[in-house]
């Protein structure tokens, strides 16, 4: 089912004070206001992600805003590049971790006008500002206490003034529709019920070689924005998926970057699926295409790999192959119809002996599919064109 596209202009307001914020292992990573003006909004939420290899004790943390205040009780841990949900009350389906109005030390507060916007402050137990973030639609804020009395007479923690240089100034109108998401330490504005953000993009697994009981596999990444780690996930049926690996991702990056995996724990004789997974620090889970492997003892020793050109002066495709034996290849192009678009290759090859063939007329984006006939075996290979060449 496809999902609706939010075409918004947003704004937003973020506060940080100093460095601190970055610093920090957890850290707010999703506010979704909700509803203004309801006290019992089952929309709303706040996540705090741990960006850590350890888990993180956030008992006795509290978190504040214009709305509300509350302790977050004993025993609450986030686990490693995990997420901490928060809502105000349980709603089917919400999948909170820590109800809000639960709790003994819940304490809301009266809002005159919920539509000049809000904050969520995170404080440590011992009444440091760790985190803290600012919506509103106008230019300066006056709902911003100077002072705010923590639940259960703990204290006080003073906030700086909006004006003050800690604070990252943006406007945002409040909408319901819209939450907001901190990205590589950058907040944006997203949609409620989706990540429009993606971590990343999958091209088609390769695979690169069967030899001698191990399977090569080799894919490529479009981008990375907070892409934690890649888990490689194997299957029988082209169903179920277990996962077999895991790759470190990277915070950050706009350049193609290939990975590859070594798959040892395969049977001959046998048909294996091969796909790549990432869990994005909101939950959304993003897969790569499927490959398809036989590892029969491949007697041809034949191996081939697609490769994209990456600007408009390289060609549309090229295809590296190699045959470990001389033998007749014949290599053609389809449409996602499955029409021919051309034969690239019908020929022999000789042994031993790298080849590359490119496509150099126009081409789409969208879906093509290599065959690949030897004298042995016949492969059939999916890819996409992530851009339109011309």
């Amino acid at each position: 089912m496809n999902r609706p596209v939010f075409r918004l202009t947003i704004f937003l307001i973020l506060l940080t004070f100093g460095s601190t914020a970055v610093a920090q292992k957890v850290y707010i990573s999703r506010v979704a206001p909700g509803f203004p003006g309801k006290e019992n909004d089952a929309a709303y939420r706040v996540e705090l992600f741990n960006e850590s290899t350890s888990f993180v004790d956030i008992s006795g943390y509290y978190i504040l805003s214009r709305f509300y205040s509350f302790k977050i009780p004993s025993n609450t841990y986030i686990r490693p590049y995990s997420s901490v949900r928060i809502g105000k009350i349980s709603d089917r389906g919400s999948n909170l971790n820590i109800v809000m109005k639960s709790l003994p030390s819940y304490e809301a507060n009266v809002v005159d006008n919920p539509l000049e916007g809000d904050y969520v402050v995170l404080v440590s137990p011992s009444l440091a500002v760790v985190d803290a973030f600012l919506h509103s639609p106008n230019t300066s804020v006056g709902f911003l206490p100077t002072t705010v009395i923590l639940p259960d007479g703990d204290g006080s923690v003073e906030l700086q003034d909006e004006s003050d240089e800690e604070w990252a100034y943006l406007r945002n109108p409040v909408d319901p529709a819209v939450a907001f998401v901190r990205i590589n330490q950058q907040w944006q504005a997203n949609s409620r019920t989706t990540n429009l953000i993606p971590a990343t993009a999958y091209r088609a697994i390769q695979i690169k070689d069967y030899d001698d009981g191990f399977v090569t596999l080799s894919w490529q990444t479009n981008f990375e924005k907070d892409c934690f780690f890649h888990f490689v996930e194997r299957s029988r049926d082209g169903k179920n998926f277990v996962a077999i690996d895991t790759l470190f991702g990277r915070l950050e990056g706009e350049d193609v970057r290939t990975y590859e995996h070594l798959d040892s724990k395969v049977e001959k004789d046998r048909v294996y699926f091969y796909r790549v997974t990432h869990i994005d620090k909101f939950g959304e889970v993003i897969h790569s295409p499927v490959a398809k492997v036989r590892t029969d003892s491949n007697p041809s020793g034949f191996t081939f790999e697609i490769i994209e050109g990456e600007s408009a002066a390289d060609p549309i495709i090229n295809i590296r192959f190699f045959s470990r034996q001389k033998q007749a290849v014949r290599i053609k192009l389809l449409d996602e119809k499955l029409r021919e678009l051309g034969m690239l290759y019908n020929d022999l090859v000789d042994a031993d002996k790298e080849n590359l063939i490119s496509y150099q007329k126009n081409l789409p984006f969208g879906k093509y599919y290599l065959i690949v006939i030897t004298e042995s075996q016949r492969y059939y290979e999916p890819f996409i064109l992530e851009k339109e060449f011309r």
